[in-house]
């Protein structure tokens, strides 16, 4: 059971519950389908933790285009497309407050994820990168 008081520090006595003469604290944060949920409701631990994971598999779809074999960079961005964006937006919809820095770095991620599809350098320009697989 977790329970979540109004203030950051501090349980209000009305949150206080008793079982059996032993208090129960609230909890910073709650697990809900594998996403952690902050009790203050921020999302910035799990955009970044979401960003982490995507990166991760969009590296790894990556070393197909290492191999012997020529693959089109568009089949790389259709498996990007289809695996590594749902990865990094999973449980997108419990991201309650947003903030600036939070859709730049989801952004900069989409961004890199389509240089690297086309085997571009970083400081490629994203206009051009995005519009060469059709994103």
């Amino acid at each position: 059971m977790h329970l979540y008081g109004l203030r950051k520090n501090r349980v209000l006595p009305q949150t206080t519950v008793k079982i059996y003469d032993k208090k129960l604290l609230p909890a910073e944060s709650a697990n809900h389908v594998g996403i952690l949920i902050h009790r203050s409701l921020k999302s910035s631990q799990a955009v970044d933790e979401r960003i982490r994971k995507g990166r991760s598999s969009v590296f790894s779809l990556m070393t197909i285009k290492e191999t012997t074999y020529d693959i089109n960079p568009l089949k790389i961005a259709d498996l990007v497309e289809k695996i590594s964006i749902p990865i990094a937006l999973y449980g997108s919809e419990l991201w309650s407050s947003l903030t600036n820095d939070d859709i730049l770095k989801l952004e900069r991620f989409i961004r890199l994820t389509a240089k690297m599809c086309r085997n571009l350098p970083t400081r490629t320009r994203t206009d051009k990168a995005l519009s060469l697989i059709g994103w």
